[in-house]
């Protein structure tokens, strides 16, 4: 019996994507967010911009490579962590991006759901610490198609 060969990336997933915050929750200081998303291979690249309402947007880079396998991932230096992503769901509708950090000496686990819907792209971070457990949930659709 053959194994089941891996859940390909989804060309969906890639191009231009802005936050839509009617469609959103728990965004905490996230003012504004836009992701372009480009797919390379088994790589994700992810260039991205934040508006925290304190000034200029952040802007960072990083690459998650989607073979199920731990990676050594450099982004914003403050996140700086290893990073499993794998592709998952029919047709690889869904990425699975799990990763733990330490924070003043305790481990806070992370796991982003990326999921592609009709509309747009969501993405559910839910995040477990010692001191509380959240969910977040980031809807990007493509630019000018925003909630009013």
């Amino acid at each position: 019996i053959a194994a089941p060969a891996p859940v390909q990336a989804n060309p969906e997933f890639a191009g231009e994507w802005v936050l839509d915050p009617q469609r959103s929750s728990d965004l905490g200081r996230l003012k504004a967010a836009n992701r372009t998303v480009v797919l390379e291979g088994k790589n994700l690249r992810i260039n991205s911009t934040a508006d925290w309402g304190q000034g200029d947007p952040e802007s960072f880079e990083y690459t998650y490579i989607t073979d199920g396998v731990e990676h050594h991932v450099v982004g914003p230096p403050r996140w700086e962590r290893d990073v499993t992503a794998v592709w998952k769901g029919f047709f690889g509708q869904k990425l699975e991006v799990t990763w733990t950090m330490d924070f003043d000496g305790n481990s806070v686990y992370f796991t982003e759901l990326w999921e592609k819907k009709s509309r747009g792209l969501r993405m559910t971070t839910k995040i477990k610490s010692p001191v509380r457990n959240f969910e977040q949930k980031l809807y990007f659709v493509r630019p000018g198609e925003q909630k009013k």
